[in-house]
């Protein structure tokens, strides 16, 4: 659906972040976009969808239950501090 959309629409790539229009630290259920689209539903993390990839960016903290949660086709890019 996502890869259709970009098709569609002549796009390279959708940026999916946890974020909600305020920025609010927490997140109302109908801004979960990115948990709805890869399965992930930890605090952090920033999805990337191309014609040819699906990549998930999350930092330590949440690396274990992202491998746990992501569905199939994601890749989880570890993203490191320092």
């Amino acid at each position: 659906a996502v890869r259709g959309e970009l098709a569609k629409r002549g796009l390279a790539a959708v940026i999916v972040t946890s974020a909600d229009p305020h920025n609010s630290e927490y997140v109302a259920p109908c801004f979960k976009r990115r948990a709805k689209l890869t399965g992930f539903d930890g605090s952090a993390g920033t999805a990337v969808v191309t014609q040819r990839e699906a990549l998930l960016w999350t930092d330590g903290r949440y690396w274990i239950e992202a491998e746990r949660t992501l569905d199939e086709g994601w890749a989880l890019m570890k993203e490191r501090r320092g």
